[in-house]
């Protein structure tokens, strides 16, 4: 949208070069012109600089003609002051019917968003596009080209209101005279006496304005006559040799260009001399007056910049260590941040503060909200989330916009506690606008499901209960996030346990990947089972007897058993990966998330992030630190051995712990009334740190 705009304003800025293009090339028009401007715009050293200064020092001269008459009295632009009080303010304020000291703030503030853009014009568009929005002003008839000049406008006026809130002060404006326009033609045709090319098209058919330079230039010469300057003095001498060259083919007259289109250029452009050329020759000293009235000045400006950089640049080296790219993952939040790395991010925050509003932007504001959300200042981290939100509406960046509530989704799942309800709102508000700004926001195709709920989110991504919109029934969606899990060895993994048709297994319905290419952002579709985990159930219910709980622990063990037949692991075998639910003839119990593990075991080998899953309890934290509850000592690199059967025999030990204790570590008076000690003897031996003590499988398991 920006390139838009700025291709928009210096086409029509611009605008008589392709009218002294099409006399160079002989009348022609359309591509030729194109083609020729682009040959020079591509080769031209000063271009870019004159653009970027011109664009600056147009908006430098709005900012003064804005500032109030009171100020031009006091330096004495009494003439400036009653022109464009008389000529283009009030008529102005009497039709819109706007008052003239909001009216003035209004369109201070609507400029300062306009410098806010932080964008040149080199990074804004390219050779190419500059060359064809110029070219377009290369046609025959004057009629036409007023037509292109005013579509131009309300292009301009188009940007601006959608993105400056209303009532639109600046935008409004423009719609009645384009004198930002104006402003910068008006610097550009001073600057453009630096590249030849340029200015001997750009006053091809601007004989007022040529007129209007060649007088500037005698008395600027005569001044260095009386000054002694000599180095000005050969410099001005030059620009007016070459501006008398010009004339005279002028005043010889013009093969191409009919009269008719050279008055209507010329006059279109000396507008700007009319009002702002009294302006020209003190822009730097008003300038200077601004900053004595406590205004922004261009060095404070730059500054800011610079701060701008400097933010930027720091949150971008805590993004790459924690592999955030354009998105916040819930990796990032797993990794956390380090001490150094918030004491960083305080600074950053501190010199964001200092910043005006308006420099901003809602991306800044996102990265800054995740970044202090995973610091754990949550409240800080919501409090930016909504100003960025806020910012983006106000711009009306879709995309932007959609990306806050997905990064608030993120950073949701990792509030202590989870808010799981106000998660789903925040994933549905980013997936509400076009399929353009969305598609790598999903986590699966939201087309053909809805999602109704988020179930849970562990090592292999997010839980969803979704409806199937075409088949109207529900299912579970399990988002694998590429970060923590191997999709292909869990969708194979997912596949195998199908095959197996067990009754105490999920069964797998679908699979497919956002990025079939890549293999990329998979996702596994499951039957629903309306059960409980076992965790929640015994928080919720404590204990269970011991005729349920053996009756609960042999159909674990069948499970597993039928599965480690067919040489499948489960790695995560825990009370929270265990579905539970009463029937009239017992229960049905469903163990889910096989070869959902993490894809490297050696994340929870590592033991400063061991503490740190203990310390920070988020929902991924809470799934994460509760694998190393039930994790074997070799899963977590604390004995030489390899991983295998057994490895899920101590997580199996460990879940019958929790089954008949409630507790992974039971007061020694519990364990001395429990009522089957050698149950209670079994129980130790699965759970043995040496696997060589451990039942060799489930076989075994079921004989005893």
């Amino acid at each position: 949208m920006h390139k838009k705009f700025y291709a928009k304003l210096f086409g029509s800025a611009l605008a008589p070069l392709a009218q002294g293009a099409s006399e160079a090339l002989g009348g022609m028009v359309g591509e030729k012109v194109v083609h020729y401007l682009k040959s020079h715009f591509q080769s031209s050293k000063r271009l870019s600089a004159i653009l970027s200064d011109s664009y600056r020092k147009g908006l430098d001269t709005l900012e003064i003609a804005f500032r109030g008459p009171s100020f031009y009295h006091q330096k004495a632009n009494k003439e400036f002051a009653a022109a464009f009080q008389a000529e283009v303010l009030q008529p102005f304020l009497f039709q819109s019917k706007m008052e003239e000291g909001p009216f003035r703030e209004g369109v201070q503030k609507d400029l300062q968003f306009l410098r806010s853009l932080d964008l040149t014009p080199e990074e804004a568009f390219s050779a190419d596009e500059l060359a064809q929005t110029v070219g377009g002003f290369a046609v025959e008839s004057a009629s036409l080209w007023q037509e292109k000049m005013e579509e131009s406008t309300e292009s301009l006026v188009s940007f601006l209101k959608e993105k400056t809130p209303p009532p639109h002060y600046l935008a409004s404006l423009l719609s009645y005279r384009n004198l930002l326009t104006e402003a910068i033609s008006l610097h550009f045709s001073r600057a453009v006496e630096e590249d030849e090319f340029l200015f001997r098209h750009y006053f091809l058919c601007h004989a007022k304005g040529l007129d209007l330079r060649l007088k500037e230039i005698q008395k600027a010469l005569e001044k260095s006559r009386t000054e002694k300057n000599r180095e000005l003095f050969k410099k001005l001498n030059r620009q007016k040799a070459l501006f008398e060259e010009v004339k005279t083919e002028l005043e010889f007259g013009l093969r191409h260009i009919s009269q008719e289109m050279q008055d209507a250029v010329s006059s279109f452009f000396s507008r700007s001399e009319s009002h702002f050329g009294r302006l020209f020759t003190q822009l730097e000293e008003l300038q200077e007056t601004i900053v004595q009235e406590g205004a922004k000045t261009r060095e404070e400006l730059e500054a800011m910049k610079k701060m701008l950089d400097e933010i930027r640049q720091a949150i971008s080296r805590i993004q790459k260590s924690k592999r955030i790219s354009q998105k916040a993952n819930l990796f990032s939040y797993f990794l956390g941040l380090s001490e150094e790395e918030k004491s960083a991010l305080r600074e950053i925050r501190s010199k964001a503060a200092q910043l005006p509003s308006s420099f901003l932007t809602p991306s800044l504001l996102r990265d800054l909200a995740t970044l202090m959300t995973m610091a754990g200042d949550e409240r800080e981290g919501r409090a930016l989330f909504d100003q960025a939100l806020s910012r983006a509406q106000e711009l009306k960046e879709e995309k932007e916009e959609a990306r806050i509530h997905y990064d608030r989704f993120i950073s949701q799942l990792h509030q202590t506690p989870p808010n799981l309800s106000q998660a789903l709102e925040s994933y549905r508000k980013s997936l509400s606008f076009s399929p353009e700004v969305t598609k790598e926001l999903e986590f699966f195709e939201t087309w053909k499901y809805e999602a109704l709920e988020i179930l849970g989110v562990g090592g292999f991504g997010i839980a969803f209960l979704c409806r199937d919109r075409q088949l109207e029934e529900k299912v579970v969606i399990k988002a694998i996030l590429d970060e923590f899990t191997d999709a292909e060895r869990a969708i194979q993994e997912a596949k195998n346990i199908h095959n197996l048709r067990s009754s105490y297994m999920v069964q797998l319905k679908d699979y497919g990947y956002l990025e079939p290419y890549r293999k990329k952002r998979a996702y596994l579709i499951m039957e629903y089972f309306p059960g409980m985990d076992l965790e929640k159930w015994i928080e919720k219910k404590g204990a269970f007897s011991i005729e349920r709980g053996l009756d609960l622990a042999l159909a674990i063990a069948h499970a597993m058993e039928t599965a480690h037949k067919k040489g499948i692991l489960h790695r995560d075998l825990k009370p929270a990966n265990i579905l539970y639910r009463e029937t009239e003839e017992g229960f049905e119990i469903k163990i889910i998330d096989f070869g959902l593990a993490l894809k490297d075991e050696r994340l929870l080998q590592n033991r400063s992030l061991q503490i740190t899953l203990v310390s920070r309890r988020g929902l991924l934290e809470e799934s994460l630190g509760g694998t190393l509850d039930y994790a074997s000592p070799e899963q977590l690199g604390r004995i030489p051995a390899q991983i295998g059967p057994w490895s899920d025999i101590y997580s199996f030990g460990r879940t019958l712990k929790k089954i008949f204790f409630a507790s992974l570590k039971p007061h020694g008076k519990i364990i001395r009334a429990f009522p089957k000690p050698e149950l209670y003897d079994f129980i130790c031996d699965c759970e043995s740190d040496d696997p060589r003590h451990r039942p060799r499988n489930f076989q075994e398991v079921i004989s005893k």
